[in-house]
Order: C-alpha cells, then structure tokens, then sequence
C-alpha cells in the first residue's frame, strides 16, 4: 500500500470511489473533478493497494476564502494564497485504518504547501470532526452554496506552523 501521484489510468477508478462515497451530495463530473488535478498536479494523490485506488485526495491553489462551486471545473483564474482540500475519498473497505489522516499528512508535508498562507475546505456529510482532529476549525461566518449539502460547514487550517 502507497501513496502516489494521480496518473491518467486512475480517473475511472476515482470517479467510482466518488459515487460511492457520496449519499448527501450528487458526485462531481470526472472533468470537473480531473480539472482539480491539472491545476495543481503535485497537489492531487491516490493510495493504492494492489494496484486498486482505495483513496484520493484532490487539492489545489484558490484565491478566495469563499470556496469554489461545486459541478464546475476549475478556471484558469484561480491561483492564490489559499490551499483548497476540494476531495478526500477513502473506500468503506479500508475506512478506520488512519488512510485519510495519512492522505492529509502526506499533503502537508509536500514543499509547494508552504506558499499558502492558510488551508481551506468544505466538510460534508458529517467530516467536520474528522477535520477538526486534523486542525482545521469552522471559518468566519460563510454562506455556502445548497449544493454542498445539508451542515455543510467551511473550515480552516493555518499554515504558517508548516
């Protein structure tokens, strides 16, 4: 079991973790969901277990604390200060086993995070606990769009401690 790069072979694989993973919220398109990795490639990972995806995590560079829509790909326009977690997927086989945890480490860790100044996200489905114990807590005041879901709630992780 590793954590590697996306490659173009693992999009069919991802998009069904996705649907899977997703009871609350419609899944995303695989263009919309692809257009993540093109914007920041380094930024975007699978982990692997014989071969098959059972994890992803997908983020990239924003430039707003307000988080981009959903369904949309990602426009050329949005580089800024800001890391946005857009995806975090682990298979309900191997949930309980630290992957996610691992999946957001091995982000952290990467040298281009530096250049942000804070990390951004949407949790859904009820993750907001998840993400707390990963040091992100609820961001100011935010109105998020219906399509995130019902408790839906924007958070934040300083990255300056990096």
């Amino acid at each position: 079991m590793s954590i590697k790069e996306i490659t173009e072979d693992r999009w069919d694989q991802i998009v069904q973790l996705e649907a899977a993973a997703y009871s609350d919220i419609a899944p995303e398109s695989k263009e919309t969901l692809r257009s993540k990795w093109l914007a920041s490639p380094d930024l975007c990972f699978v982990f692997e277990q014989e071969q098959a995806v059972v994890a992803y995590l997908l983020a990239h560079s924003w430039h707003s604390i307000a988080p981009p829509n959903l369904f949309e790909p990602l426009a050329e326009t949005s580089e800024g200060k800001y890391l946005f977690i857009h995806d975090l997927v682990v298979a309900t086989s191997h949930a309980g086993l630290g992957l996610g945890r691992m999946m957001v480490q091995h982000l952290f860790n990467q040298t281009s995070v530096r250049m942000f100044e804070s990390a951004l996200l949407v949790a859904v489905q009820h993750s907001q606990t998840f993400w707390a114990k990963q040091g992100f807590s609820p961001a100011p005041e935010q109105t998020l769009s219906d399509a995130y879901g019902p408790g839906a709630v924007l958070m934040h992780r300083p990255l300056a401690a990096l």
